[in-house]
């Protein structure tokens, strides 16, 4: 009966230690051209598009890359519109392309197109729809642990929730600012100013 147990208990252990480390293959998808771009109808918020290169997670030896982009210098980048307005982008620092003629408005279509060295890449026109209102807003404490590193992440967790009106294609993105309000729970009685009292 205890050479039983002693043989479960090693089949136990010899079955939860046989994690294999997944490495994925990335180094065949390195110097690839990658071209981002987000227009929005926000008046706060630029029209932007960054051009860079992919960079492998890892190296053919097995070492960590380095993670550091090289961008994309001396493009052409334009947005038309619908009607065949061109608006031309400039590029403001390497791989960084701005414009601040355009203000997508709802309902128009949009494409972007790139030129560089010699290749042309071109989006489909896609519509600039209205964003549908949200319904709710709701937010959790949230600790988790990364099983790999073993590092834990402990934060909030949002979850928004809406509905489509209209028929078509559902695309959503939200960005989270965050701002804080601390409450201290004593009143001051002084002041510093760095240098003496003021009250």
């Amino acid at each position: 009966m205890r050479l039983i147990k002693l043989l479960i208990l090693i089949i136990i252990i010899s079955i939860s230690s046989c994690v294999d480390p997944f490495i994925p293959e990335t180094t065949r998808y390195d110097n690839i051209l990658y071209i981002e771009c987000l227009l929005s109808n926000d008046t706060t918020q630029d029209q932007m598009v960054k051009i860079s290169y992919s960079v492998p997670i890892l190296t053919e030896s097995g070492s960590i890359g380095s993670h550091i982009s090289v961008k994309a210098t001396g493009a052409h980048v334009e947005v038309i519109r619908d009607d065949q307005e061109h608006y031309d982008f400039v590029e403001l620092k390497a791989g960084y392309y701005l414009t601040t003629d355009l203000l997508p408005e709802i309902g128009r279509s949009y494409k972007l197109v790139v030129i560089y060295k010699g290749d042309t890449f071109e989006s489909d026109f896609e519509t600039m729809r209205e964003s549908p209102p949200i319904d709710s807003l709701t937010f959790k404490h949230t600790v988790e642990r990364l099983s790999e590193t073993g590092d834990i992440y402990d934060g909030y967790q949002f979850y928004v929730s809406t509905h489509e009106e209209h028929e078509g294609p559902s695309y959503y993105r939200w960005e989270s600012v965050g701002t804080y309000l601390f409450k201290i729970p004593y009143e001051a009685t002084h002041i510093w100013n760095g240098s003496r009292q003021i009250q």
